[in-house]
């Protein structure tokens, strides 16, 4: 197998697992709290789509107001630890805040993370709302 494609799927197969680990964060934390959070995911895409993935970041932030459990800071959170994770393939490594990684780094990065971002918010998507509809209904 080619490297670039075995490189692809290997990103592939991580991003899948960190969206994973933080939807049974969440469904630990109960259906309403997942919902919420799989609703600021569905919300965040379109706002990166017309405002950029730095003030989409940034008025998800807004909104949670500084309170660490709200599920658009948890998103954010989630996302930043994706970007900014230590992989040599990650757009921000080893940087600590994602809105200042925006802010500081080159074009070239931002341009890799705001398709990685999509990337991982459709996965998270995909996975959130397959899972969701397995659950049982109460």
């Amino acid at each position: 197998m080619p490297v670039a494609k075995r490189d692809k799927e290997s990103v592939e197969k991580a991003r899948s697992e960190h969206v994973r680990r933080g939807l049974r964060r969440e469904t630990e934390r109960g259906a309403a709290q997942r919902e919420a959070y799989l609703g600021e995911a569905g919300r965040l895409v379109p706002s990166i789509m017309a405002f950029g993935l730095g003030q989409a970041c940034a008025g998800m932030l807004f909104e949670a107001a500084g309170r660490h459990g709200h599920p658009g800071y948890i998103l954010y959170d989630d996302l930043q630890s994706w970007l900014c994770r230590r992989d040599e393939r990650a757009p921000y490594r080893g940087e600590t805040v994602l809105l200042d990684a925006i802010m500081r780094r080159e074009q070239e990065q931002y341009v890799q993370a705001h398709g990685e971002a999509r990337a991982w918010l459709d996965e998270l998507l995909r996975i959130g709302h397959t899972e969701l509809a397995s659950l049982p209904k109460p």
